[in-house]
């Protein structure tokens, strides 16, 4: 909700469901997640938001969850726990200035966060550390703390606009709430975008630069050396690591868009990237280097045009990569062709189909992998308002998939819109196969 210039918004539901541990299958403990954000200003333009997140498993385990060892050669083997029951609190806070109408905007945020890896352990006590703390964040001897912030400062003059970022995630920070979100990262970028000819024509090119293995500490210490009967003791500096490497990366974003008044549109994207991995000794000092090159090239063309009472959007879009790096075994080429057609009629039936194929080329000597898919899209409109929408898809090649998803959507009188939808996913392939059946719902109000 964002009446006037408050802002008000929550979150809470089950995000992640029991799975039992299985040889196909991770394992999970089911999850409930509570979040809200609190703050003053429109989301669009200058405001000051405060966010807070609280996650935690179900301490039932899930099925299968102890296991044995492969390692352990003694009869019985040892066993280990699979899963074990986290828990989770962030608290963030997000500033962001839009001066002159836009031409400048400062984006900021930053959120610590403390993860507990077993929430059965019992909650420590500290003299030194205050009583509302041990109360709320419950801190355990498998929890920790750590950060996270990021800057992106944007400006525009005429038709130019320029941009830089700087990201940092600690690494141990972690939200349950943002399960895919890389960890021990520090990010460095800045671009530059241009419209020529009433943004007929657009360029842009971006740079970004990236490290990880962000925590590093001096020490000292000292060593023997032993040369025949003589015994000496020298003192030695080194650099005291998370990881026993370092990664790097580093690419560039350029595209080109046409889009010209009743002509196809053209978009044209050249991303090429380095990755290094530096491997470190005992003193953190880089002993070797491994070193890949890659370089992406993506083409679309589309167009939009009326054939009586039929609107017609035709598209076809080819993407190439290839890898190269010191080890040839590492190299892989692989090559993906779509094509699509939508199709708009006077009722209020819309149509869309696609189909495509990729293929990869390895250079460790695997067979290729290639694969073919084709999707149906149809959607209709009942009495101006109901939505429904149905979706078919599969994949053919190394591995079957099929999907399935039928959505609706309407409004409830004029309290709130509610949204329907029912998605299966059926998927067989040399790694396991699997039936996902998920059912949503949902009550949304906007003002």
């Amino acid at each position: 909700m964002n009446p006037w210039y408050v802002y008000a918004a929550a979150a809470a539901g089950r995000n992640q469901r029991r799975v039992p541990v299985s040889d196909s299958t991770q394992g999970a403990s089911s999850r409930m997640l509570y979040s809200g954000r609190f703050g003053f200003g429109r989301k669009e333009g200058t405001h000051f938001f405060l966010t807070g997140l609280y996650a935690a498993d179900d301490t039932t385990p899930p099925e299968n969850n102890w296991q044995p060892n492969p390692n352990d050669t003694v009869s019985p083997p040892d066993s280990f726990e699979v899963v074990r029951p986290q828990e989770n609190y962030v608290l963030g806070a997000e500033f962001n200035l839009d001066l002159y109408n836009g031409d400048f905007r400062l984006e900021s945020e930053v959120a610590g966060c403390e993860v507990t890896r077993d929430r059965r352990m019992p909650v420590e006590s500290w003299d030194w550390m205050p009583g509302w703390i041990e109360s709320t964040l419950k801190p355990r001897m498998s929890s920790s703390f750590d950060y996270a912030f990021k800057v992106r400062p944007v400006a525009r003059l005429l038709d130019t606009r320029v941009f830089g970022k700087a990201e940092y995630v600690g690494p141990g920070f972690q939200s349950l709430g943002a399960p895919g979100l890389r960890r021990d990262n520090l990010a460095l970028g800045a671009g530059i975008e241009r419209e020529l000819f009433s943004r007929s024509v657009f360029l842009s090119l971006a740079y970004t630069a990236e490290r990880d293995n962000l925590l590093r500490q001096r020490v000292t210490w000292t060593e023997m050396v032993v040369a025949g009967p003589e015994t000496t003791y020298v003192d030695r500096e080194g650099i005291l690591t998370l990881k026993p490497q370092t990664s790097r990366f580093e690419h560039w974003d350029a595209s080109l868009g046409l889009t010209f008044p009743n002509l196809p549109y053209l978009q044209l994207g050249y991303y090429p990237y380095t990755q290094a991995s530096d491997a470190l000794d005992s003193g953190g000092q880089v002993a070797a280097t491994t070193t890949t090159h890659g370089n992406v090239v993506s083409v679309s063309v589309g167009h939009s045009f009326q054939t009586g009472s039929l609107s017609h959007s035709p598209s076809v879009s080819v993407s190439y990569n290839d890898l190269r790096g010191d080890d040839p075994e590492m190299d892989n080429t692989s090559w993906d062709f779509g094509l699509n057609h939508s199709l708009g009629f006077d009722s209020p039936l819309s149509l869309s189909a696609g189909a495509g194929y990729s293929r990869s080329v390895f250079g460790s000597g695997a067979a290729p992998d290639s694969r073919l898919r084709f999707d149906v899209t149809p959607s209709y409109t009942l009495f101006g308002s109901w939505n429904n929408g149905l979706s078919l898809g599969a994949t053919f090649g190394t591995a079957t998939r099929y999907d399935a998803r039928l959505s609706s959507s309407f409004p409830v009188r004029k309290l709130a819109d509610a949204r329907l939808g029912v998605a299966d996913a059926i998927y067989s392939g040399d790694d396991g196969s699997y039936n996902d059946l998920r059912l949503t719902a949902e009550l949304s109000k906007s003002w």
